[in-house]
């Protein structure tokens, strides 16, 4: 042990020696690696105390590698050293030295933070022995509590917290990169550990050491994968690369694997890997929301309130000081990744464990529909539509009074036209929460979609036309369900839906994708309200024949000038001529040779050639014979 002392004391001489350069060429002049390498093995194995002396020196010395690892003699006495330090210790020695170095040293820069995390890296690729005890010795409570440490380096820092698209400062840029770097290694590095609790032959007894991880390591880890991993109810995370996702995919999976282990006998039966991960996150999600989630929350729910006294003793209570409703948001500043976690957590989590958690989880998501930013807006809609009302009985949205509650607040965001995402989530997820709460063809059931189709559908394409485009698509796209769910009675609305969808499909004369979206709007309404749609003929006809007549002045222009054809734009056009002479078929059979007889006589003198293709084949063939 003198000996590897009198080494690391010649090294720390040796870096204090000027800048950079002068501190490598003395290493490599004194041949102070290979002294030190030879040191470590006569040394082994190292105690505690002993391995955080060597790390003290090691991480600074890993920020002069750039200098010195030109060399490749002084290169590969690196690499041999590194490989010495974790043989000369075991594996929990190693990870207790470098948590406790992180601890001891939370004031150090981003970038000394990476160093120490990069030296970590290498050392782990090398073999290291396991420890000379009993696996369940592994598994304590400083065990786990080292990999909570290790969790805490994997925080999203809240330079995230920017818009990166316009961020300018170096010294942020320098954080994220950094961040970003660190991640892959710090999930290998936790893998690492994980998995060697799994590294004996599974049998009966190994199970009760698997188990041995404490309840909060078990959730940090998991939290810390929640927040970097996609699942379809997430949106893409700013601090995720792919590395790191790979990195946080095969930690999860290890982790998985582990708990879900189960003993019968001598036999282990394990299951498959997404049924695992879904068991696993339901498990720990009360757990996962409760410190990661509801805290950050609960405190963006809290109101300044002003108390005076009237009277006797008596108080005026929860005064809200107007403004301050959304400036304490600390899910959005203090836990930049509370939100994914939520997202992935719902996202795993399936009926009947979703009810045990229910008022974890109809909070917040009340809150993100509520919130001000379109972003969390349209991730709560998602969250509600596809999680919790798939996962939620019937019953439990009708007894406990949730439905109404979610109906008025997304019954609001029909009208958010500034943001067409949110638009077009609430009408998906509106028509979906009816038919959950309400008995089909129902009194309730009948008024709310009426109150979808007053103040969301008409009124909204009466607002939109002239518009924004990704608005009147929006709510034409809502057409079709809500009339199909709605039936005969958008009888009520059929003046205005005719009327307003006709003039967009006029209007939009070289805009194919919305003229699609009006043929399909257009098509559910004829077949649902049929016996009034004769009232309508002319003007229905009439808006079909314009948009046919602007589909064949755009083909002839493509004609003339070879340099305006485009693939896409023909294949649209094909599509929009398909729907129309559909229209036309359908409006053929609801009304009849004898009511439209004489529009199309008219259309045909216009142009023969051009609407003989448009009329239907029934009216051609009576008027060959």
């Amino acid at each position: 042990m003198d000996e590897l002392n009198r080494c690391l004391d010649d090294l720390a001489m040796a870096m204090a020696k000027g800048d950079s350069r002068n501190a490598a060429d003395s290493i490599k002049d004194a041949g102070l690696l290979l002294v030190l390498q030879e040191a470590l093995t006569n040394a082994a194995p190292l105690a505690l105390s002993d391995l955080s002396v060597v790390l003290d020196l090691l991480v600074p010395f890993s920020a002069l590698t750039r200098v010195v690892l030109k060399d490749p003699l002084v290169a590969s006495s690196w690499r041999n050293l590194i490989a010495n330090v974790g043989l000369a210790c075991n594996a929990t020695v190693l990870l207790s030295a470098f948590t406790h170095f992180l601890k001891a040293r939370e004031n150090l820069n981003s970038i000394e933070i990476s160093h120490a995390i990069s030296l970590f890296y290498s050392i782990i690729q090398s073999p290291i022995p396991l420890p000379n005890c009993a696996l369940r010795d592994i598994v304590s409570h400083e065990y786990s509590q080292s990999l909570i440490d290790l969790c805490q380096h994997l925080v999203v820092p809240k330079a995230f917290n920017n818009d990166l698209e316009t961020l300018t400062d170096s010294n942020t840029w320098t954080e994220i990169n950094t961040f970003q770097s660190n991640s892959p290694k710090l999930f290998s590095i936790l893998t690492y550990f994980i998995t060697l609790i799994d590294n004996d032959d599974k049998h009966e007894e190994n199970v009760t050491k698997i188990l041995g991880l404490s309840q909060d390591c078990i959730t940090q880890l998991l939290i810390r994968c929640g927040a970097f991993l996609a699942c379809p109810l997430s949106s893409p995370k700013r601090w995720s690369t792919q590395e790191s996702l790979s990195c946080a995919h095969i930690l999860l999976n290890k982790l998985v694997g582990l708990l879900q282990v189960s003993a019968k006998g001598d036999r282990i039966i394990k299951e498959d890997e997404e049924k695992a991960l879904q068991n696993c996150v339901a498990k720990y999600a009360k757990r996962i929301l409760e410190s990661s989630v509801k805290p950050y929350f609960q405190k963006s729910l809290e109101r300044k309130e002003e108390t005076k006294k009237v009277g006797l003793g008596k108080q005026v209570k929860k005064k809200t000081v107007a403004g301050d409703m959304f400036n304490d948001q600390p899910w959005k500043t203090e836990f930049l990744e509370c939100v994914s976690v939520f997202e992935w957590v719902l996202g795993h989590v399936k009926h009947p464990h979703m009810s045990q958690i229910q008022y974890l989880i109809v909070p917040t998501v009340l809150s993100l529909v509520d919130d001000y930013d379109p972003n969390y807006k349209t991730r709560g809609i998602i969250l509600l539509k596809d999680a919790v009302l798939t996962n939620l009985s019937e019953l439990e949205f009708r007894t406990s009074g949730l439905g109404n509650v979610f109906f008025e607040t997304l019954r609001i965001c029909l009208t958010y036209h500034s943001a067409p995402s949110v638009l077009q989530e609430s009408f998906a997820t509106i028509t979906k929460l009816i038919c959950t709460i309400e008995a089909r063809e129902s009194e309730a059931f009948i008024q709310k979609l009426s109150i979808v189709m007053e103040e969301g559908i008409v009124r909204g394409l009466r607002l939109s036309i002239g518009g924004k485009l990704q608005v009147i698509r929006a709510v034409l796209s809502a057409v079709p369900e809500t009339v199909n769910e709605l039936g005969i009675m958008t009888i009520k609305y059929l003046q205005p839906l005719v009327e307003l969808t006709c003039e967009i499909l006029e209007l939009h004369q070289h805009d194919t994708e919305t003229q699609i979206l009006c043929c399909n709007a257009m098509e559910v309404i004829m077949c649902s309200c049929w016996p009034r749609i004769n009232v309508y003929r002319g003007i229905l006809l009439k808006a079909f024949a314009t948009a046919w007549v602007d589909l064949d002045r755009e083909d002839v222009l493509e004609k003339r000038d070879s340099r305006l054809r485009n693939e896409t734009d023909t294949k649209r056009r094909l599509a929009v001529r398909r729907a129309l002479k559909s229209l036309v078929e359908i409006l053929y059979e609801i009304c009849g040779q004898e009511l439209l007889q004489n529009d199309f006589n008219v259309l045909l003198t216009l142009d023969k050639v051009s609407f003989g293709e448009f009329l239907p084949i029934g009216f051609q063939g009576s008027m060959k014979k």
